[in-house]
This record gives structure tokens, C-alpha cells and sequence, in this order.
């Protein structure tokens, strides 16, 4: 699965993602004819190469996850996009902060991916950057750590409640619209 965020807003930036979501689509239909799913590292490579700056003029972040349902192991590779937090029930956070460099200007020819281990009841939140705008007036530093203590503070919830709870907070902390999209996933891991 993956989630990203495309720079700019209206009609042109829509068409990108919509451009890249079909481009996506080929690769995971392609991978499951093949036998196999893509590797972050490549959907990464691949995405750096359809979608250059230069023909789109514009870029994007995205994060590509791979979960093995069976025992844990979370693989992702990160180009730009805000970290992924794992919220363990007892509210201890891990953000998943290794990156690669964003999508459109040709840095990824050998893009890393990174590993990570998801334990029973473990959630992963993945969100764009536009989520932690509403924890603050927008381009405060501190309005990241003001979502990862909301996160802190519903990690016993299930995951819909968690991504429930965390949206109704963006309203009460923020207290303004922000200018920017957003999206907000948890998944839990039962196990």
C-alpha cells in the first residue's frame, strides 16, 4: 500500500496523482501476474523515472509500505513524505523518520528501503503533511509533537477509534482551516 501527497493544489495536481495512482495500479497488476509485489525500493525507482519534474512540473512525496501479514516485518521506502509512527498500546511511539529524497527531481537512482517490526495491537498512522497542520497554526514546529501526543493519548483504541479520535482533535487544537489536504490511515496489527 502506499500514500502521497502531490505538491501544488486544484486540477493539475489531482491529474498527477491520479497519473501516478494509475501508474501504481499497472505495478501492482504486473507484480501480481509476475508472482510477486513490487519492493518499495523499486516502486521508488519507477516513479522517479515516469514522473520527472521537468514533464509534470510539479513533484511529490510518497510512502510505499509492504507488510507481511504473518509475521510482522513492515518494509517501506519513504521519498519525502512525513514519517510513519507505530503506537504501540502503552503509548510509546517509533516514527519511521528514514527517508529518500522526494519524487521529480531524479534522486532516487538507488533509492533504500527500511524494515521495521509491527507486534500484536501494534498501529501503524500514516498521514500526510497537511494532517499536522491542524494541530497548531500551520508551519509551527511544535504541532508535530502535539499530534504525536494525541496519538499517545488514544494508542489503547482500536485503530478506527484512534483515526476517529485524532480527527476530532484537529478541531479543537487547531481552530482554523488549514490550507492543506489531508489524509490520515491507521492500521492495526492483530497479530
Amino acid at each position: 500500500s502506499y500514500m502521497l501527497d502531490v505538491s501544488g493544489h486544484g486540477v493539475s495536481a489531482a491529474l498527477v496523482a491520479v497519473m501516478v495512482k494509475q501508474f501504481l495500479d499497472h505495478l501492482h497488476i504486473k507484480g501480481l501476474r509476475e508472482g510477486h509485489s513490487y519492493q518499495p525500493r523499486a516502486v521508488l525507482k519507477l516513479l522517479d523515472k515516469e514522473f520527472p519534474f521537468e514533464r509534470f512540473d510539479s513533484y511529490l512525496t510518497i510512502i510505499s509500505l509492504l507488510l507481511n501479514v504473518k509475521t510482522g516485518e513492515l518494509t517501506y521506502g519513504c521519498a519525502g513524505h512525513v514519517p510513519p509512527v507505530i503506537v504501540k498500546k502503552s503509548g510509546d511511539l517509533t516514527i519511521l523518520e528514514k527517508r529518500n529524497a522526494i519524487i521529480g527531481i531524479g534522486q532516487n537512482k538507488n533509492p533504500e528501503q527500511y524494515t521495521a517490526q509491527l507486534s500484536g495491537e501494534d498501529k501503524l498512522v500514516v498521514y500526510t503533511d497537511g494532517m499536522v497542520d491542524y494541530f497548531g497554526e500551520k508551519g509551527r514546529p511544535s504541532n508535530i509533537e502535539s499530534f504525536y501526543d494525541t496519538l499517545k493519548s488514544f494508542a489503547s483504541c482500536s485503530a478506527g477509534q484512534m483515526g476517529g479520535w485524532v480527527v476530532s482533535q484537529r478541531d479543537i487544537k487547531g481552530g482554523s482551516t488549514p490550507a492543506d489536504d489531508i489524509s490520515l490511515l491507521v492500521l492495526e496489527y492483530t497479530g
